[in-house]
């Protein structure tokens, strides 16, 4: 298993990708997959399929990064 240049609690620089420029904090890190969740970072907006209990809505949920476009702050 190899071991990632960032971990939890650290804030990270976005190098590269559509929130290039972004700094935000780890909150997870994914060893295996070689990605993290970084706080305010990678935000996609998903859809609920309307239903008798809900309507329609769309939630934001964070996604993983890959931790190779990212640097320390």
């Amino acid at each position: 298993m190899a071991k990632l240049h960032i971990k939890k609690g650290d804030t990270v620089y976005v190098n590269a990708g559509d929130d290039k420029g972004k700094t935000g904090r780890v909150l997870e890190v994914l060893v295996k997959k070689n990605r993290a969740v970084v706080e305010g970072i990678n935000i996609v907006s998903k859809s609920t399929k309307p239903s008798a209990k809900y309507l329609r809505e769309a939630s934001s949920r964070l996604r993983p990064l890959c931790t190779s476009p990212t640097s320390m702050w």
